[in-house]
C-alpha cells in the first residue's frame, strides 16, 4: 500500500498536509514585491509587524502549526494593558520542545493588518520569548 508523495503513509501525515494546503486557500500569498531581498528557497521563521490595538508591534512570529495565538506578558504592559481586565484561565499549553506553560488568561484584542482590523483572541503566558506576540491558525 503506497502513500501519497507528499503526505507518506501516515494519517498525522496527511492531516497535516490538508491543513496547510486548507490553510493556503484562505491567506493571501506573497507577491514577488513582498519576498524582494529573501533568498529562496529559505526556512527562516515569518517576522511581521502587526497593529495591536492602538500600537505597531514588532517581532510577531507567524507560526501556522500553532493551536493559539499568544500575547506575553511584557507585550502587554508596554502596551499599557490593564492585568486585571484579562479573563482568568488555567488551561496548559505544550510547546514544540514539549515544556508546558500555564495559561494565565484570554484577552481580546483587535488586530489591524494591510487595513483590515479583526478581533483576536489572545492566550496570556508570562514565559520570556525573542517574539512579542505569536500568531497560528486557531
Amino acid at each position: 500500500m503506497g502513500g501519497s508523495p507528499p503526505c507518506g503513509n501516515y494519517v498525522r501525515s496527511v492531516k497535516d498536509y490538508r491543513r496547510q494546503v486548507a490553510t493556503l486557500q484562505r491567506w493571501p500569498t506573497f507577491s514577488p514585491d513582498d519576498t524582494a531581498g529573501i533568498h529562496i528557497p529559505h526556512n527562516d521563521p515569518l517576522l511581521i509587524v502587526l497593529g495591536i490595538r492602538e500600537y505597531d508591534v514588532t517581532k510577531v512570529l507567524i507560526h501556522t502549526w500553532s493551536s493559539v495565538d499568544l500575547i506575553f506578558q511584557g507585550t502587554l504592559k508596554k502596551m499599557g494593558v490593564d492585568l486585571n481586565d484579562i479573563k482568568a484561565s488555567s488551561r496548559t499549553l505544550t510547546g514544540f520542545n514539549g515544556s508546558s506553560e500555564t495559561i494565565l488568561g484570554t484577552i481580546h484584542l483587535p488586530v489591524r493588518a494591510c487595513g483590515v482590523t479583526r478581533t483576536v483572541k489572545f492566550a496570556f503566558v508570562s514565559t520570556k520569548a525573542p517574539y512579542h506576540a505569536i500568531l497560528g491558525t486557531p
